[in-house]
């Protein structure tokens, strides 16, 4: 039985179970969630077959979950955890390599919510720390981390524009929860934007990033993936910011070019959605849409903004739909967003837009 809220209580903890073969790995989470206030660990197990009998019994909000175990594989073992805890967030843990970022997008388009790269040569210890505890903190808190006052009157087109751009180029930003919107949202959007270039940053490693971006191209049915430093910006065409570089458009000698970014990372993220949004404003102008869909965190918004101000279009998924309404609702507040809507009537509204 859940616990009632009341007025002035404290907000329940976040309970957390680990699924993880090897002790280490489990010990070293375990101390660093139980030393934070607002997460506890409440279960744990070494394989898949253990991890349907132990969430059963502990009901967590989130299961940080390995993918290669013996007796059952995490894999395996998913589709009967979201059978049986339907509302439960999955945060795949694997380490950084192609292989298992191809398992761990299997896994997220099976119903787990996030990733999460394990310590090893190329990922720090610290950085881990810092990766799973502030998303276990986004999972398992209120979708809501934007004041409510703010989206007030924000469920429809602003009644002070109406936008009178082409679509000529559609951008579009997420983070935690993303692939699984995207997929849903380009599958929508199917072989319908042979005339408009597409821009995606989602927050990922550059494994990920280049296996997403294929996926993506396949699905709206449009040549292109993980973007090239320098490559001419063309209608028809699909542009994946790649893992650790962030995504802008500029102007070389008349044309629009791909410039692929190594500079600091902005809001924390790297590739972030920011840098994205705002050139394609400025070279765009009124003639492009915008897309925040979910995601921990604010990146987007000043970029949504930009490209609010210059004409175009900015849509957001709503709270309801979003995996964590962060990325969305930080647009709505910041005043970029012309329509807010359920992840189902992106693809719809864009297409009728788009005329």
């Amino acid at each position: 039985m859940k616990a009632r809220m009341v007025p002035g209580a404290t907000a329940p903890s976040v309970r957390v179970m680990l699924v993880d073969d090897s002790a280490v790995i489990r010990g070293i989470m375990r101390r660093w969630i139980d030393a934070e206030r607002g997460l506890d660990v409440v279960g744990s197990a070494i394989n898949g077959h253990e991890a349907i009998s132990e969430a059963q019994r502990v009901q967590p909000d989130v299961i940080i979950l390995d993918l290669e175990m013996p007796v059952m594989s995490g894999m395996d073992a998913l589709p009967e955890l979201k059978t049986l805890l339907p509302h439960v967030k999955i945060l795949i843990a694997s380490t950084l390599t192609t292989r298992n970022a191809r398992a761990s997008l299997a896994a997220m388009r099976a119903g787990a919510t996030d990733y999460l790269a394990k310590p090893d040569a190329a990922v720090s210890r610290e950085h881990f720390r810092e990766q799973l505890l502030g998303k276990l903190r986004a999972l398992g808190g209120s979708k809501n981390s934007t004041d409510g006052a703010a989206i007030a009157n924000v469920d429809g087109l602003k009644k002070s524009k109406r936008w009178q751009g082409q679509m000529r180029a559609l951008a579009i930003g997420a983070s935690t929860g993303g692939p699984q919107a995207l997929n849903e949202l380009f599958g929508a959007l199917s072989e319908q934007f042979s005339d408009c270039a597409v821009f995606v940053t989602q927050h990922m490693p550059a494994h990920f990033t280049k296996l997403l971006g294929d996926d993506l191209a396949e699905r709206i049915g449009l040549p292109g993936g993980e973007a090239k430093d320098g490559e001419l910006v063309v209608p028809g065409r699909l542009y994946m910011a790649p893992g650790g570089f962030h995504m802008r458009i500029v102007e070389e000698a008349g044309a629009l070019r791909i410039a692929l970014g190594d500079d600091d990372a902005i809001n924390f993220c790297k590739p972030a959605v920011d840098p994205m949004f705002a050139s394609i404003g400025t070279h765009f102008g009124a003639d492009c849409a915008a897309v925040v869909l979910t995601g921990m965190g604010s990146d987007g918004a000043n970029g949504a903004k930009l490209v609010h101000e210059k004409g175009g279009l900015v849509l957001a998924q709503d709270q309801a739909t979003s995996t964590v309404w962060g990325m969305p609702g930080a647009a709505v507040a910041a005043g970029a967003v012309d329509q807010m809507l359920p992840l189902a009537k992106i693809g719809p509204r864009l297409l009728q837009l788009k005329g």
